[in-house]
């Protein structure tokens, strides 16, 4: 049984990318608004998420972090990151 990630790690990983999100938008060339659309967030939650007035959501990190993985610009940028770890690639594989 795959054990979840726990709450400090989940910070951790969150705090990683919200530091990092202009970088991948702009590895993208992607806008707040185009970047938000694709992960199911509006341009303004985005925007606060970014200038941290706003924490983003587990659910919300996920999302991310599947599209850039999907992405050959980002994939190396979150492998390199540790966005993705085993722990994390395990976990979402769901397996009992």
């Amino acid at each position: 049984m795959c054990e979840a990630i726990n709450e400090n790690k989940r910070a951790e990983l969150i705090s990683i990318l919200v530091e990092n999100l202009p970088v991948f938008r702009a590895k993208l060339g992607a806008t707040q608004d185009t970047f938000a659309q694709r992960v199911g967030l509006t341009k303004t939650t985005l925007n606060h998420i970014e200038n941290h007035k706003k924490e983003l959501t587990w659910s919300n990190f996920i999302t991310i972090i599947l599209l850039l993985m999907q992405n050959e610009d980002t994939k190396p940028l979150v492998e390199v990151m540790g966005l993705y770890p085993e722990d994390l690639k395990n976990f979402l594989m769901f397996q009992e």
